[in-house]
């Protein structure tokens, strides 16, 4: 683990995650995060919300957590608590638009998920509007929605986290984000389809085969059930959008049940390309070239 508030757990040559409370950009500048995936030298964040990261949808409304205490129990396991409690607000200029818009801009949201065919088109005129109109958002806390505990564990293959959500309060679906850099996560595995760049929607609906992966360093993610849990019990989501303050790929799930588990599994696809060779060759040598051809965390999660 490195010293100061950066730290992070191992997961092998040259791959790590990261807990890194200094990253912000984009759309979720002003959010807590997860954790970052490492790849070298490269840290793939970009505007992402991290991996294990909670959110709570209430009615209409997104709850945000804030991130209240972040522990390490030893190298390979770091428990987040988080308060449910930050809203998604806008600016125009330097004007705070009425919460109604907030509103609004969610069921326009909701309506653009449904329709993945014209995501991209859509992301390209919100990306216009935004700039003419001076749109920016930040966090506002509000109503307190309970509190929810993420435990991440390294292990072979990747990650465990192990979630509780028993005390969040009130109706509400937890949702776990799971994401990292849209750039450079640009394919969209789908059994034996495969989508590339702006062909991947924002989000669609998806399952424990789908993968993402980053042609560049010549690595994939994918989800799997935790050992306490059925596939039954989980939906999936996965998505990307690469745009004006946005720059995230990633998988989301939700579960049935408030306490469960679930896995993050990393697994080399290939060569790396180009400056992501090099980046691993600095961190790792030649050990962690091999990792990556072999892809040897593809097993065991």
């Amino acid at each position: 683990m490195t010293p100061g508030s950066i730290r992070e757990l191992l997961l092998g040559p040259g791959l790590s995650l990261v807990d890194d409370p200094g990253v912000h950009r984009g759309k979720t500048g002003g959010m807590d995060k997860g954790l970052f995936l490492r790849a070298g030298e490269r840290l793939c964040a970009g505007e992402s919300a991290g991996i294990g990261l909670p959110v709570l949808r209430a009615g209409r409304r997104t709850v945000f957590p804030a991130c209240r205490e972040t522990r390490f129990v030893d190298d390979r396991t770091v428990v987040k608590t988080f308060h449910m409690e930050k809203t998604l607000r806008w600016r125009m200029g330097r004007v705070k638009a009425p919460l109604l818009l907030a509103d609004a801009l969610g069921l326009l949201a909701d309506g653009y998920m449904k329709f993945p065919a014209f995501q991209q088109a859509l992301l390209g005129v919100r990306g216009t509007l935004f700039a003419l109109l001076r749109m920016s958002s930040f966090l506002e806390t509000g109503e307190h929605h309970g509190t929810c505990t993420v435990i991440s564990q390294a292990c072979p293959g990747g990650l465990l986290l192990r979630v509780d959500g028993s005390r969040l309060d009130g109706q509400g679906g937890l949702i776990l984000l799971n994401e990292l850099q849209g750039e450079l996560f640009s394919r969209l595995r789908l059994g034996r389809a495969v989508r590339e760049g702006r062909e991947i929607p924002a989000w669609r609906k998806s399952s424990f085969a789908h993968s993402l992966e980053s042609p560049l360093l010549g690595l994939g993610v994918a989800l799997a059930p935790g050992p306490d849990c059925t596939p039954e019990d989980y939906r999936l989501f996965c998505g990307r959008e690469v745009g004006r303050m946005l720059d995230w790929a990633g998988m989301a799930l939700t579960c049935r049940n408030p306490v469960f588990s679930y896995r993050v599994r990393f697994f080399g696809t290939g060569q790396p390309k180009g400056q992501a060779q090099g980046a691993v060759k600095e961190n790792g040598g030649a050990g962690a070239k091999a990792w990556f051809r072999s892809g040897s965390l593809s097993g065991g999660a």
